[in-house]
């Protein structure tokens, strides 16, 4: 992120974006709908929750 400008770097949302910002190819692949990213308390509670029903 070094090489990025303060104008890039503001419009940051995702790393998806830097990639864009610097011409970098970006692919998308097949995964597991259960392959959640944690960012909230809820997400928290929600994969607690998958972890609870994997170990029942």
């Amino acid at each position: 992120m070094n090489s990025l400008t303060e104008e890039e770097s503001n419009m940051l949302t995702d790393a998806c974006k830097i990639f864009t910002l610097k011409d970098e190819d970006v692919h998308l692949v097949d995964g597991e709908v259960t392959n959640i990213k944690i960012t909230c308390h809820y997400d928290l509670k929600l994969a607690n929750a998958i972890l609870g029903d994997i170990r029942d």
